[in-house]
């Protein structure tokens, strides 16, 4: 069956609900990713910094979008904001030249112009004080803020499904915490790592000739471990599974759910698992192990 027919059947499991809710933080230029729009349900929440950048996007309507300006941090507090050559690399941390000197390619986009004062707010507090009930997916591309930002989300990581972070091998900002702080943190919140994107920058002296530079940042995805979820709370992380082409995992949570869920909750699923089962088993027999 089609995967548009499987998460048909998989929505119908919670059917008070069937929204899946995409939390973007630092959506310059955000929309829906386009795994995600599919999904008639989903609703995309933009958190941006840049008041102008988000009144332009709020402008454009498009449908089941909506941004709210706010500078992310774990608490409301009084922060120095840096605003770069490059919008994309504005942040509440300091650039580290001494670091990014050696790679002028990407430096100048990091250059400070000006500094501002802004007031800080938690995840939890901005998506509460604004109607925002849940996210149930969550990306953080803050510039070295990240795990300020997941500190601040105590409350919303409780039903929070997915998350992808940005994540630095080496301190582009001073004092930044990198990949292993991050993925401690949310390891220790019951997350569990299931794809990481990575990006090499050569040095300037490398003078035309071939290097496969130095590993800089990547984008991580990160998947809660369905076996400690809520019934509600897998079944709607199948959904997620499905969407992010991991129908394997989508198996695995149905499949674990046909003896918990509600009686009127039990045909959708068993449809659902009839759905993906085939589809899923043959692409795991085919290619049970591979290397990038």
């Amino acid at each position: 069956m089609k995967a548009s027919e499987a998460l048909t059947r998989l929505q119908q499991i919670f059917p008070e609900d069937s929204r899946l809710i995409y939390v973007d933080c630092g959506a310059r230029k955000g929309k829906l990713p386009r795994p995600f729009r599919p999904l008639k349900t989903a609703h995309y929440v933009g958190i941006e910094a840049d008041a102008d950048e988000c009144a332009r996007l709020n402008a454009e309507g498009r449908p089941r979008h909506r941004y709210i300006q706010a500078f992310l941090g774990r608490a409301t507090e009084t922060r120095t904001f840096r605003i770069t050559r490059s919008p994309a690399c504005a942040s509440l941390l300091e650039p580290n030249y001494q670091f990014l000197a050696q790679f002028r390619e990407i430096a100048d986009g990091f250059q400070v112009e000006r500094h501002a004062n802004v007031q800080t707010v938690a995840l939890d507090e901005c998506l509460a004080g604004n109607g925002v009930p849940r996210a149930d997916f969550i990306e953080l591309d803050v510039q070295g803020g990240e795990l300020d930002v997941l500190v601040g989300a105590e409350r919303t990581l409780d039903a929070t499904l997915g998350i992808q972070a940005e994540v630095e091998f080496a301190p582009m900002y001073v004092d930044q915490p990198l990949f292993a702080d991050i993925d401690g943190f949310l390891r220790g919140r019951g997350f569990q790592l299931y794809d990481l994107s990575r990006y090499h920058v050569r040095r300037s002296n490398a003078a035309g000739n071939p290097t496969r530079g130095q590993l800089l940042w990547g984008h991580a995805l990160y998947l809660r471990d369905h076996r400690a979820l809520a019934p509600e709370l897998a079944a709607r992380l199948a959904v997620v599974a499905m969407v992010l082409g991991l129908p394997d995992l989508a198996v695995d949570i149905v499949t674990s759910l046909a003896g918990v869920l509600p009686a009127e909750s039990r045909r959708p699923a068993a449809k659902a698992l009839e759905a993906i089962r085939s589809p899923a088993e043959e692409a795991v027999q085919e290619r049970p192990v591979w290397c990038d």
